[in-house]
């Protein structure tokens, strides 16, 4: 079940063992509903498989999509597989699935939950940890270094900020467990690196791995959080 193996090892040969690994959890779980996230994308064993249990034991199938693409995996696996119900994360997400020909009483919207416990709670003090924060007039752009997430379009707009807001700082997070489908992280990471210092921002970008914690505190202590993802 790790992408990162998956993509680097290949998928030929692993039907057999995706289907024991998941019909032992299925057994020993008793489910009243299968969901799956995002198994529209990834892998059509994956996909087929839980396809093949949940109408071996009648149970519902269903899928949450967080993305779409435009690719004949996407196209075969969320059209072909029998989905009883599909959830899009957005109406945007939901508008791409009915345009290939979803039927529309078969999605449904349901945003992401927030617990807002979490963000009223007291805010890690920030600014001791990371002093290169102090002073700053912080754009936040809660998510990892790639192209995918619109880095290289929150760079290009910190250029034209950085003119009249020479304070502005751009905070970048990430996580330590990215799972990198397509292996193309490290080169994203490259060129938004290069992007930085061609247009002369380096002193304006702040790139780290925060704890959750420290994310709700990022949340607080910025001014506007941007999310120009592709």
């Amino acid at each position: 079940m790790d992408l990162n193996w998956l993509y680097k090892r290949g998928l030929k040969g692993l039907e057999r063992e995706i289907g024991e690994v998941f019909s032992s959890f299925i057994d020993g779980a008793e489910p009243d509903v299968i969901h799956a996230h995002n198994m529209n994308y990834f892998s059509e064993h994956h996909a087929k498989a839980l396809e093949r249990i949940a109408g071996k034991k009648d149970i519902p199938l269903v899928l949450t999509a967080h993305n779409a693409w435009d690719d004949d995996t996407f196209l075969e696996l969320t059209l072909d597989i029998k989905w009883d119900r599909i959830i899009a994360v957005s109406e945007f997400i939901r508008r791409e699935l009915t345009g290939i020909g979803v039927p529309e009483d078969k999605v449904v919207t349901v945003h992401h939950g927030i617990d807002l416990q979490r963000f009223k709670e007291g805010q890690v003090d920030l600014l001791d940890r990371y002093p290169q924060l102090k002073d700053k007039r912080i754009i936040f752009h809660p998510a990892r270094m790639g192209l995918a997430k619109g880095c290289d379009v929150a760079v290009k707009a910190l250029r034209i900020i950085k003119e009249e807001f020479p304070d502005v700082m751009l905070v970048f997070t990430g996580t330590k467990n990215i799972i990198d489908w397509g292996a193309t992280q490290q080169k994203d990471i490259a060129y938004i690196l290069h992007l930085i210092r061609r247009l002369g921002v380096e002193d304006n970008v702040f790139a780290n791995v925060f704890s959750f914690e420290e994310i709700v505190g990022l949340y607080k202590a910025s001014e506007f959080s941007i999310y120009p993802s592709s």
